[in-house]
C-alpha cells in the first residue's frame, strides 16, 4: 500500500513504523506535549467547574476522582499527539533530520552484523505482509482506532534509502 503523504521537502524514513521505533525516536518536544496535555486537562475541568459550578451555587473543586481521570485522559491524549508526531517525522510529513540520521545509524549496525535491515520476524512472510496491511498508515487515523505496529516485517517503503545505507558500507569497505 502507498503511503499517502503529500510530496514534501523531507525524506521519508519509514512508511510503517514499529511502535517501539517510533516511540525510542520521540523528541524533547514531544515529551513535553505529553506533560502538558497531562497537567492542562485536570486544570481545564477545573476552570470549566469555576465558570459554571455542577451544583448551580459555587465554585468547589472537584472530586479527586475525576482530577485523575482527566489526567489519564490527558495522558492518553497526549501519547497520541505525540505518537503522531513522531510518525510524520519518520513518513517525511515534517522536519526529521535526527531522525533520519538516526535511523541510518541504526540500519548501518544492523547490516554490518549481517541482520536484516528491519530485523529477525518470528512470523510467516504471509503473516508479516498481514501485519503490515493492517497497520500501513492506520496512524492516519489514530485518535477513532488506536492501532499500532508491533511486527518486524520487510515491508517499510524505504528501499532506496536502504540501497542508499548499503552503497555507503560498501565504500567504506573498498577504503
Amino acid at each position: 500500500m502507498s503511503n499517502p503523504a503529500p510530496s514534501t521537502s523531507f525524506t521519508k524514513i519509514d512508511t510503517d513504523p514499529e511502535f517501539s521505533k517510533v516511540v525510542r525516536y520521540f523528541r524533547s518536544s514531544d515529551y513535553g506535549v505529553i506533560a502538558a496535555s497531562t497537567f492542562f486537562f485536570p486544570a481545564l475541568l477545573t476552570a470549566f467547574e469555576k465558570a459554571e459550578p455542577v451544583n448551580g451555587k459555587s465554585f468547589k473543586r472537584p472530586p479527586a476522582s475525576i482530577l485523575r481521570l482527566g489526567g489519564l485522559l490527558g495522558l492518553v491524549g497526549g501519547f497520541f499527539i505525540a505518537y503522531n508526531r513522531s510518525t510524520q517525522r519518520f513518513w517525511g510529513w515534517s522536519e526529521n533530520s535526527r531522525e533520519l540520521a538516526k535511523y541510518k545509524a541504526e540500519i548501518k549496525s544492523q547490516l554490518i552484523k549481517g541482520e536484516p535491515a528491519h530485523g529477525k520476524s518470528s512470523l510467516s512472510p504471509w503473516l508479516q505482509d498481514i501485519a503490515n496491511r493492517n497497520s500501513q498508515n492506520s496512524q492516519v487515523m489514530l485518535s477513532v482506532i488506536p492501532w499500532f505496529n508491533f511486527v518486524k516485517h520487510p515491508y517499510h517503503g524505504n528501499e532506496k534509502l536502504i540501497e542508499e545505507i548499503k552503497a555507503e558500507i560498501a565504500s567504506e569497505q573498498k577504503q
